[in-house]
């Protein structure tokens, strides 16, 4: 069976309840639309079909009642058809046709379908499925690890919610695992919870496939020359103490990213860059200044005497204290090894 032909058997029976059989969520149960409800997973154990798995539709005759709510599980929306509108902690979130939407526990958020027959899939994941089934594919994925962690100890995070593009996304698999998910959730079969459980870890991986190309192409985008000289400026006066970590976190980029877009655009890797400049200052104390070897290595920022000789010596052929009685007898030799063009 097609997805759309399952997307729209999920609608008529969504749209037409058998009461005595387990039905979607309907918000219109909720008894006062204007309050923030906490919705967690013993009022929602009778949509819940699966252990820890909850699957609906969000149709428009939900944007009657827009309710400002959250769910003490994860929440990924997939905007099937049309647009979605969805404000997520007072953040305003457009989502295009294909685009999915993951959401933490707590999040407060507000999802609206834009246009009659606009129609988006709700997937609903407890903490524990999370905890048992994901984790190891989680914490493998530095991308994804963050965020499911912080959310899991429940850390306060800056963003609620990741939005997977789908311009990056491969929608021919995507669907074909969602098909696969739809089919084996309402059709009772032996291994039913693990084989859902199962092809939600791979539509995961899809999702985390594309959202290395999201990030990757928006660094690209973002990583302007006047970002690039204030990094190096950056690098220049913090040498001694910069991380990755802490240069990605100061200029707002992903860390696995920061490195390859600067040896892209310096055709220098980053630990090349701050060596460069340590060994530029370690030239100019060595010219300007009685400071002992072991002194300069220090103020440098290096922690090991052994290493130091060995760079210097490699990028001068000669040892600092060689270079010290050198640089007077030559006006000529070049002390400032590494300058940024």
């Amino acid at each position: 069976m097609e997805l759309d032909k399952i997307m729209d058997t999920m609608l008529h029976q969504q749209r037409n309840p058998d009461r005595e059989k387990l039905k979607p969520f309907q918000p219109e149960e909720l008894k006062n639309p204007h309050a923030r409800w906490r919705i967690n997973k013993e009022s929602m154990g009778k949509y819940f079909k699966l252990n820890d798995i909850g699957i609906n539709l969000h149709i428009p005759e939900f944007n009657k009642i827009q309710v400002a709510h959250k769910h003490s599980f994860f929440e990924l929306i997939y905007v099937y058809r049309g647009r979605m509108k969805n404000q997520v902690d007072r953040i305003k979130i457009d989502l295009e046709q294909g685009d999915f939407c993951l959401m933490n526990p707590d999040a407060i958020h507000t999802p609206v379908t834009i246009g009659e027959n606009a129609l988006a899939l709700n997937i609903l994941m407890t903490n524990d499925l999370f905890e048992k089934s994901f984790m190891n594919l989680i914490l493998d994925n530095q991308l994804l690890a963050n965020f499911f962690v912080d959310s899991l100890f429940q850390k306060k995070q800056e963003k609620n919610y990741l939005v997977f593009s789908q311009q990056y996304l491969n929608q021919t698999t995507i669907q074909e695992y969602l098909k696969r998910i739809l089919t084996e959730y309402f059709h009772t079969a032996l291994y039913q919870q693990s084989v859902v459980e199962s092809l939600l870890s791979c539509l995961f991986v899809e999702l985390t496939r594309g959202y290395q190309k999201q990030l990757e192409d928006t660094s690209r985008k973002e990583f302007s020359k006047a970002n690039l000289s204030n990094i190096i400026a950056y690098l220049a006066e913090n040498y001694k103490t910069v991380t990755v970590q802490s240069v990605s976190e100061h200029f707002n980029y992903h860390p696995k990213y920061l490195p390859s877009l600067l040896k892209k655009y310096t055709g220098k890797g980053f630990s090349d860059i701050v060596q460069g400049f340590k060994l530029s200052h370690a030239c100019q104390l060595l010219k300007q200044t009685d400071l002992s070897i072991a002194d300069i290595v220090e103020e440098v920022g290096y922690s090991n005497r052994s290493y130091f000789y060995r760079v210097f010596q490699k990028q001068y052929q000669m040892t600092p204290s060689e270079y010290r009685k050198r640089i007077h007898t030559s006006t000529n030799l070049e002390h400032f090894p590494y300058e940024f063009q």
